[in-house]
């Protein structure tokens, strides 16, 4: 009935030869840039610097507003400090830091905790118009591209967050194919079947104790263990994966669940 949907579990994965032939040698393993954070909130970025590399990315950078370096200190070689505002969140004079190390990276992860400043608004979706990677939205990113006149801008390749964000961003711009909490499983995923087809980006969500991931119409789901930081940990397995295996996409997602729920 629902031939679009696939379901797997860490013992029986969907593609276990893409698994089984990851890349071993770090130049060969993807080059993943990681943004976010302010100087309220940086410990999205530290953690999908940390579980980018359990997920197997080759090389990592993060970008992080220069008045987190009281906090942070030399914490590693790999982390650049971009211009911030008086309130400690990105000004728009980052742009381009932003755009030079996006040069640098086969995918971008969005991390996150950027705080409410407008002009960090201003400087996201400048950086998403004008770089040519492809973008990971994870966690509170999205609050960033709500206001935005279409459902995801085209350089975005995935959403990776909270049901009640993803609801925010698909009943806005979806509204025909709603998603409530109320529905059950089958129909949340009958619904994001829709959406992801006319989205035309990769979205993954938990919803029932299930993280689902829907590309192009086609559904993967896993059971899901409790993790309060599931979306920024499986945000960063999901920008290795798509650093890693950029023209394989829905494949992408699933040894991205498979390799996060180890």
């Amino acid at each position: 009935m629902h031939d679009y949907w696939h379901k797997q579990a860490i013992d029986k994965p969907l593609y276990p030869d893409l698994l089984w032939s990851r890349p071993e040698n770090i130049r060969a393993s993807g080059k993943l840039l990681i943004i976010g954070g302010n100087f309220n909130g940086i410990t999205n970025v530290l953690r999908a610097y940390d579980e980018s590399k359990r997920a197997g990315i080759g090389t990592r950078r993060v970008i992080l507003p220069d008045v987190t370096k009281k906090v942070i200190g030399n914490f590693s070689e790999d982390i650049i400090f971009a211009n911030s505002t008086n309130s400690g969140s990105f000004s728009k004079s980052a742009l381009g830091a932003f755009i030079e190390s996006s040069e640098w990276a086969d995918a971008v992860l969005l991390a996150g905790q950027f705080g409410k400043s407008s002009e960090t608004s201003i400087l996201l979706e400048s950086f998403i118009a004008k770089t040519t990677k492809p973008l990971i939205l994870a966690s509170d990113s999205v609050e960033h591209i709500l206001h935005m006149p279409v459902l995801v801008p085209k350089n975005v390749l995935a959403v990776v967050t909270e049901f009640k964000l993803l609801q925010k961003l698909t009943n806005k711009y979806v509204s025909r194919h709603p998603i409530t909490s109320n529905l059950a499983l089958v129909n949340f995923i009958e619904n994001l079947h829709l959406i992801s087809m006319e989205a035309k980006i990769l979205i993954s969500t938990v919803f029932q104790d299930t993280l689902v991931s829907a590309y192009s119409g086609e559904i993967v789901s896993s059971r899901f263990n409790n993790d309060a930081n599931w979306h920024i940990n499986f945000s960063s397995h999901v920008s290795t994966w798509l650093a890693q295996q950029n023209s394989k996409l829905i494949e992408a997602l699933s040894c991205a669940q498979i390799t996060y729920l180890k």
